[in-house]
Formats: C-alpha cells, structure tokens, sequence
C-alpha cells in the first residue's frame, strides 16, 4: 500500500513507561494477561505501521466524558507519546494533549520523516 491511515484505540495505550494491552469485553476494557494475546496486540501495531510505502497517517480518536471505555486520559497519552517520538499533528491540531483534551477533537498525526541522502 503506498498511503495507510491507522486508527490508535485504547486497546494499546501508555501507561507510564509502558504499553498496556487490553481488550474490550461487555462494557468495559479488561487487562489482557495471556503473554500471547499481549504480544498479539502488540504486533497487529507493528504490522500496521509498517504497512505504508510512501506515508501514513496515525489517527487518534477523541475522548469522551461521558463515555467510560473512551477516557481522554488513555488517548491523551497516546496522542502525547506519538508526538513526543516526533510525529506532526495535521491541521490545526493542538501541540499537547492538554489542550487537546480541553476541546475534545480527534487528531491526526504523521510519522516523522527520515530523510536518506544517497
């Protein structure tokens, strides 16, 4: 595929220094504790991010007060992680999650660009 557009949920979110893998069960995200399941969720990452050729967008969805299984927090701290690892926001999309959090809008991300010089 040459452009790829991946969506980052809550399933894999930072917690501290650490991802935390999760799944979604009933009403609610359940820790996943099964070494393979972890390392399944970790993987279907990997393999999505690796998929585009020429570019990709990373999109963060907004969170939710009123929704419990969408905590701003969780994706705040996806949202802030990518950044920090220096992907670009798109658009006028804050530059932190603080102020991201206080309007509550999605945000689309690219990853940084490597530049080769042959």
């Amino acid at each position: 595929m040459d452009w790829t557009c991946v969506c980052w949920d809550a399933n894999y979110r930072r917690v501290g220094e650490v991802w935390q893998p999760l799944q979604f069960k009933g009403t609610r995200w359940q820790t996943v504790n099964d070494e393979a399941r972890k390392a399944y969720v970790a993987n279907a990452y990997r393999v999505l991010l690796t998929r585009g050729r020429q570019g990709m967008i990373v999109f963060v969805p907004e969170g939710s007060r009123e929704d419990a299984t969408r905590e701003p927090a969780a994706y705040g701290g996806i949202y802030d992680f990518l950044v920090e690892c220096g992907f670009d926001p798109l658009g006028n999309e804050p530059a932190s999650m603080n102020e991201q959090r206080a309007q509550l809008q999605p945000a689309l991300l690219t990853p940084p660009v490597e530049v080769v010089e042959m």
